[in-house]
């Protein structure tokens, strides 16, 4: 969740070669032919007029199956178009190569019992873009580029950060897939499509901030045969939270891997094994306040 040093975001451009990308300034709009927004249905009718056989997995993913007669389309090839809010256009391509499949994913199915986010007709979460960006590491194999956003609940303003771009270190710039899209806290907050994350172009940890004032604001301490959330700290005061868990009633935990894998049904004992050197740090149980129970 937290590094031990800040870059400013001109560094990491530096750093990664980035100059004059599309890092310098965004509002990414994913487009096919640039400018307009575009969803994952908008990416696989595009593919399929180009002739893509494709097939859906259980979780909603769709997975490249051969060109129309039988020519191997290589998805690699095809790039998708983002326009920047300079008026500058930028490739990327919606594909990911894993055990040599590719895959467009589809927006991940998620549920919570508890929803306190405030959002629109829709569904989407209401929230107002800083024009600000910042940038993670929890990611394997490459690095995040995050878009801050603001969440105004119970007249406080959450900072968030939404994953706009995956920079990998093998093929470059890809869409995120669904697991990238949230982290641990995320995932204790019941969002899938958004990080308590530190912005590392500032002095303060914007992860623990709001995410103790989520857990001030929705959640009490109770013992852990009452607990429906455990939290682990870095610190003796319990003020710094480096990773949350869902308890389940059977005492088996429910967890994100930053931004990789959704846990599901591990012990306690695995669990606390999740970063090492605190395998034996400070915790607590939390369990939602009777205000917010249905």
């Amino acid at each position: 969740m937290k590094a031990s040093s800040k870059l400013s975001f001109a560094d990491l451009e530096r750093e990664l070669c980035l100059e004059n990308s599309p890092f310098e300034k965004l509002e990414f709009l994913s487009a096919i032919t640039g400018g307009a927004g575009a969803d994952v249905n908008d990416y696989l009718y595009y593919f399929q007029s180009l002739g893509f056989s494709l097939t859906i997995d259980n979780n909603g993913n769709y997975h490249y199956n051969g060109g129309y007669d039988g020519n191997q389309v290589v998805p690699t090839n095809y790039n998708m178009s983002y326009q920047g809010m300079y008026g500058g256009y930028y490739s990327f391509n919606p594909w990911v190569n894993i055990n040599n499949s590719w895959v467009i994913y589809a927006p991940p199915v998620y549920n919570n019992s508890y929803d306190p986010w405030p959002r629109d007709a829709n569904g989407n979460i209401i929230m107002t873009y800083t024009n600000t960006l910042t940038y993670g590491y929890g990611i394997n194999n490459g690095t995040a580029i995050m878009g801050e956003y603001e969440i105004v609940l119970n007249g406080y303003t959450f900072k968030l950060y939404n994953v706009d771009l995956i920079y990998d270190y093998s093929i470059g710039y890809r869409q995120p897939t669904p697991n990238e899209r949230y982290n641990c806290f995320g995932y204790a907050a019941g969002l899938d499509g958004l990080w308590f994350a530190n912005n590392m172009s500032t002095s303060g940890d914007e992860a623990a901030l709001n995410f103790n004032a989520f857990l001030s604001m929705f959640y009490e301490q109770c013992s852990q045969s009452e607990g429906e959330m455990i939290v682990l700290y870095e610190d003796s005061n319990m003020t710094s939270p480096y990773h949350a868990a869902i308890r389940n009633s059977n005492d088996t935990y429910d967890y994100k891997m930053g931004g990789g894998e959704l846990k599901k049904d591990i012990s306690y004992a695995e669990m606390r094994k999740v970063r090492g050197p605190y395998e034996f740090g400070p915790s607590r149980f939390y369990k939602l306040k009777q205000t917010f129970r249905r």
